[in-house]
């Protein structure tokens, strides 16, 4: 939040749109930043505390899928391939070791 404001937002979850089937979790999603927001850094702060939230858990990796290209190799993401969404949606699924 800022100045009352939703200034950005992600979700910390199990699965997000992954199938069952993958296996992957916990997941980053929904991840976003409003327009007058951005350029402050509030994405990285996000996955940032999202990936602490998942160490404290006990987990030794983190993953979200996205369509965005280039984003998430800065906050030291890996791709993994491109999956089939729950949705049925092909989007690019990246892992992080914590």
């Amino acid at each position: 939040m800022r100045d009352d404001d939703a200034a950005a937002f992600c979700t910390f979850t199990n699965r997000d749109e992954m199938p069952r089937e993958y296996g992957c979790g916990p997941l980053i999603g929904f991840l976003f930043v409003a327009e007058k927001y951005r350029g402050n850094r509030l994405s990285e702060q996000m996955v940032n505390a999202a990936c602490n939230v998942a160490k404290e858990q006990g987990f030794s990796a983190i993953y979200l899928m996205s369509g965005e290209v280039g984003l998430y190799g800065k906050y030291s993401f890996t791709k993994v391939g491109d999956y089939k969404t729950m949705y049925g949606s092909v989007d690019q699924l990246f892992s992080k070791t914590l």
